[in-house]
């Protein structure tokens, strides 16, 4: 009968642990929700593991949706028209929504660019006559939705194998209207250039020339 017993409570013991650990483990896996713009068709998700060489799909969303993901590290890859295919990361710790709204691609906000390039050297020389009387737009690269755009001024007839006195400046485009942040600068900071995403300066300080 001691022995019955013996076995039984290990028995109990056993299944305790199991519901406990079988709990832990449910209790690490969140809804993550995802919102789309309007650009975005669908998502694909991977969990970020160092050193995979072929991530797989865990999930897929053709629309606005949520998926129970364990805690950990994620990126998603979204699909759409216009849209920059890059990864963007994001991590499960509790339950929350991630908003998937990506910038446009580099063939897009080229094309935009050229649209934008007008109306944003008509600004500058407005803005900044007396210098712009010495310098020419070499470039303007749109960045995000196309609400950023970063500008390279150079002096007009500088020698080109030897480049030098050029500025970078940033415009930011609110409700239509282009606005340039700052002025034009050697190296743009966020001293000199406040109010400007670091991502966005670190762009603009390394476009090159024409």
């Amino acid at each position: 009968m001691t022995q019955k017993r013996i076995i039984a409570s290990i028995i109990s013991i056993i299944l305790v642990i199991g519901v406990i650990l079988g709990v832990r483990e449910l209790l690490r896996y969140h809804t993550i929700s995802f919102t789309f713009a309007s650009t975005v068709s669908s998502i694909d998700i991977y969990e970020d593991i160092e050193y995979s060489d072929k991530p797989s799909v865990i999930a897929q969303l053709s629309s606005a949706g949520s998926v129970r993901l364990k805690e950990g590290q994620y990126y998603l890859i979204p699909k759409g028209k216009d849209i920059a295919q890059d990864k963007i990361g994001f991590s499960v710790s509790k339950d929350e929504t991630v908003a998937v709204d990506p910038s446009y691609s580099a063939q897009h906000l080229g094309g935009l660019a050229t649209a934008e390039q007008p109306a944003i050297t008509s600004l500058l020389t407005k803005q900044y006559s007396a210098a712009m009387a010495g310098y020419e737009i070499d470039s303007v690269t749109l960045y995000q939705k196309a609400e950023w755009a970063g500008v390279v001024l150079t002096p007009k007839g500088m020698d080109r194998q030897n480049p030098s006195s050029y500025y970078r400046a940033v415009a930011q485009k609110t409700n239509g209207v282009w606005k340039v942040i700052g002025s034009p600068q050697v190296v743009l900071t966020l001293d000199n250039t406040p109010g400007v995403p670091r991502s966005i300066l670190i762009a603009v300080n390394t476009i090159g020339l024409r």
